[in-house]
């Protein structure tokens, strides 16, 4: 199956999060990395992708209760697949803009 746009530049989001040592991540974080690379995208788009790149086995995910929190939220980790993935994605000058605002 071949990954739709959104689901590569999810996909290279999350590496960049992971490169940073963010193994786990939430929609909230991974909507800030894509904005800072100038991918904004929509909540529907983000999280249709998530569920498609863990139907590949790029990501796993598990409900997580925070302390003084109301509503449970969705935790991913890149796969080892994910990381293979996102990181020929990553290397392709056409789909990754380059260092996040404020990085170097």
């Amino acid at each position: 199956m071949a990954l739709a746009k959104s689901d590569k530049h999810v996909l290279t989001a999350a590496l960049r999060l992971h490169q940073r040592g963010v193994t786990e991540f939430h929609g909230y974080p991974l909507t800030k990395e894509l904005s800072g690379i100038g991918n904004k995208m929509a909540y529907t788009t983000l999280y249709r992708s998530l569920a498609r790149l863990e139907e590949l086995g790029m990501l796993t995910s598990n409900w997580e209760l925070p302390e003084g929190r109301q509503q449970p939220r969705r935790i991913y980790t890149l796969t080892g697949d994910g990381i293979t993935a996102a990181t020929g994605i990553h290397d392709d000058p056409l789909l990754n803009p380059g260092p996040a605002l404020g990085e170097t």
